[in-house]
């Protein structure tokens, strides 16, 4: 999850540069977009948080799969889309 502000002050660009990037990716189905705290929108892209997921997940367990054993460590729910 990013914001306009946060890739303004990451990479160094102005923020209608950074807005249009974000909505140059959202239009094409890159990322979604939600509302957050104080009328910001914050850019989600569901993909690649869903595979980070599922390797966080496959990592937690000592056979990379945790349905086959168990994770030792609490894990996030398997991403459903």
């Amino acid at each position: 999850m990013v914001t306009a502000t946060t890739l303004t002050r990451i990479l160094h660009v102005l923020f209608p540069a950074a807005t249009a990037a974000l909505e140059e990716l959202r239009q094409a189905g890159i990322l979604r977009t939600k509302a957050i705290e104080r009328g910001a929108t914050a850019y989600i892209a569901g993909e690649v948080h869903d595979l980070i997921m599922i390797a966080e997940r496959a990592l937690a367990s000592t056979r990379f799969d945790t349905r086959v054993a168990g994770p030792d460590r609490p894990v996030p729910a398997v991403p459903r889309r």
